[in-house]
C-alpha cells in the first residue's frame, strides 16, 4: 500500500526469499519418538503428567503454566484454561490415563500451592516459565536418544490437533480445543494428515 501511495518507490520485500512450504507446515511427532519421550520421563511423575497434559490437550506452554488445581473438572475431565491467546477462555479434555497421571502427581505432593505444576524456589514453589517447561522437553530427549533439534512443547500441540484431525475430529471443533477463533487456522492440519497418510502407504505398497 505504501508503494501504491506513492511513499515509497521500491517494495522492500521484494527480494526476501519466504521458506518453503513444508517449513511452514506444522510438525507433529511420529509416534517412536513420543514414546521414546514419555518413556524416559515416567521416573518422574511431574514430568510424565506434564508432557501427557500437553499432548493429549493441545493447550500452549504458556496455557499449560497458568493452570492452577481448581481449574480442573476432574468428574468431566476438563480443564479451564483461563486466559489464552488473546484473553479466550476455553475447555479442553483430557483422558483417563492423563487424569490417572495428574492424580498421582498431585498425590506425591505435600503443599498448598494453587498451580499444577511448580518447580522448586527460594521461597518455596513457584511457576514454571516457559523456557524451563522447554528445557524439560529436551533433556528427556536427550536421555531418550532423540535428536531434540525441532522437538518443542509445540511439537506436542501439533501432535494433539493432527491426531484429532486424523481421527475425524471437524475443524469447528478442533478450533474450540486449540482455542483458535477461526475454523480456518486450523486447515494446515489437514494437510498435515495427508502427508502422514501418503508416508504410512508408501511403506507398505
Amino acid at each position: 500500500e505504501c508503494k501504491e501511495y506513492g511513499i515509497i518507490k521500491i517494495n522492500p520485500t521484494v527480494r526476501i526469499k519466504w521458506p518453503p512450504l513444508d517449513e511452514l507446515m506444522p510438525k507433529p511427532l511420529d509416534e517412536e519418538i513420543l514414546f521414546k519421550l514419555k518413556e524416559a520421563a515416567k521416573g518422574s511423575p511431574r514430568d510424565r503428567s506434564l508432557i501427557e497434559t500437553l499432548h493429549c490437550t493441545g493447550v500452549r506452554v504458556s496455557e499449560l503454566i497458568n493452570i492452577r488445581q481448581d481449574d480442573i473438572w476432574w468428574d468431566t475431565r476438563e480443564i479451564w484454561i483461563r486466559k489464552g491467546k488473546g484473553l479466550k477462555e476455553r475447555n479442553v479434555i483430557f483422558t483417563l490415563f492423563c487424569k490417572e497421571l495428574l492424580q498421582k502427581y498431585l498425590k506425591s505432593r505435600n503443599d498448598n500451592f494453587p498451580y499444577l505444576f511448580a518447580t522448586k524456589s527460594k521461597n518455596g514453589l513457584r511457576k514454571f516459565t516457559r523456557q524451563e517447561i522447554w528445557e524439560i522437553i529436551k533433556i528427556y530427549c536427550e536421555e531418550a536418544g532423540i535428536n531434540p533439534d525441532g522437538i518443542s512443547p509445540h511439537s506436542l500441540r501439533h501432535s494433539f490437533a493432527t491426531e484429532m484431525k486424523e481421527k475425524g475430529a471437524e475443524l469447528v471443533f478442533l478450533a474450540d480445543l486449540l482455542g483458535h477463533a477461526d475454523a480456518n487456522n486450523v486447515k494446515l492440519y489437514t494437510k498435515v494428515t495427508s502427508q502422514r497418510m501418503r508416508s504410512e502407504y508408501d511403506k507398505y505398497h
